[in-house]
């Protein structure tokens, strides 16, 4: 095997059979915990995400739902849909009307327009004035079946879909009132409270990145964490350690440490040029559960020095519909968290719908 501690910086790869971030119990409930085939989660402002997955034999790649709602008293639900990878959704294209049947004790039917593939996912939006309607024949149905002029499209199941609109009336402290969907009761919408306000993070100034040196030096070569890296990562190519100026006396050092099919861990060093005063990025402070590959190690994580930000994309499997999304905000003496989203179950479930769990404002 290769060592890479004195080889310049190339492009890095992927540790097979990575987990996602499961470890989120309050945070995310999922169909594990009695929602059925819904997929549930809040974030720290009280944003509800709940994804309804495929029905039947196209249960992975299939058509799903994605119900959102802002915890503001006066926010509305959000419904759309994913038409998924299933057989005969690719000749799904652009601006095609879909019908949207929901079957059950109070049968209705919708109709939308499909906006612009996403990727290889053409989306579908409910109009805002039929939301109302449609979750509450949603509640009670067993299955929504779509279809269009071509045939149909696939069926979107919704077992557990009044236990998950109620978790959610739940969370957003709408449980006993008029904005409930589920859980209504004679509360005025201004009983409901306002939610958690999003966190701020003051991004640094940006630095030029001109300089800066591509070989690790001595003091971080020497580290076990680094050396255990050495001995885990294995590649044709001398593929080597990556390095950004965060200030005029740090730099953020990024070792490979691990190769797969389509995830690449890296762990990530803040030091000065000559390695020393080395400290770990932390990136999970305050939730050790969610550091499943250690404090300083991500998976497809890459710096942008221009935007100031980090973002890692840890793929569940190569179609990248499961899995762990996260961004951190540099402002000058450390990493914030400003975005992070799972995806527990490999559903066919693009990331722009996965369930987010925390969220911050960078400036």
């Amino acid at each position: 095997m290769r060592s890479w501690l004195s080889a310049p910086m190339a492009a890095a790869a992927v540790l097979l059979g990575v987990a996602p971030a499961t470890a989120l119990d309050d945070e995310v409930k999922t169909f594990t915990t009695g929602f059925g085939d819904w997929i549930v989660g809040c974030d720290n402002t009280r944003f509800c995400t709940a994804v309804a997955l495929s029905a039947g034999d196209e249960r992975g790649y299939g058509s799903h739902l994605f119900l959102t709602r802002e915890a503001a008293a006066n926010a509305a639900p959000h419904v759309a849909f994913g038409l998924g990878y299933a057989d005969g959704t690719d000749k799904v294209g652009d601006k095609v009307t879909v019908d949207i049947a929901v079957d059950g004790p109070h049968p209705a039917h919708f109709r939308a327009v499909t906006r612009k593939p996403d990727q290889f996912d053409a989306a579908l939006e409910l109009a805002p004035a039929d939301v109302a309607a449609f979750l509450a024949a949603a509640k009670d149905g067993a299955t929504i079946t779509l279809s269009y002029s071509g045939g149909r499209i696939g069926a979107i199941s919704l077992d557990g879909s009044s236990a998950a609109m109620r978790w959610i009336d739940d969370q957003q402290k709408r449980a006993g009132g008029v904005t409930a969907v589920v859980a209504r009761g004679p509360a005025p919408a201004a009983a409901v409270p306002a939610p958690p306000a999003q966190p701020v993070v003051r991004l640094a100034a940006p630095i030029a990145q001109g300089g800066v040196p591509h070989v690790l030096p001595a003091p971080l070569a020497r580290r076990e964490d680094v050396r255990k890296c050495a001995e885990e990562y294995d590649a044709d190519d001398p593929h080597g350690p990556g390095v950004n100026r965060l200030s005029a006396t740090e730099y953020l050092w990024q070792v490979p440490c691990g190769i797969g099919a389509y995830n690449f861990t890296t762990l990530f060093i803040i030091a000065r040029k000559d390695g020393s005063g080395a400290r770990s990025p932390d990136f999970w402070p305050g939730h050790p559960e969610w550091a499943v590959n250690g404090p300083d190690t991500l998976i497809n994580g890459a710096y942008d020095p221009k935007k100031r930000v980090l973002e890692a994309f840890t793929k569940g499997r190569g179609l990248g519909d499961c899995g762990d999304e996260a961004s951190w905000a540099w402002d000058g003496k450390r990493f914030r968290l400003i975005h992070h989203a799972v995806m527990e179950d490999c559903m066919g479930v693009v990331s722009d719908h996965w369930i987010r769990v925390w969220r911050a404002r960078a400036l």
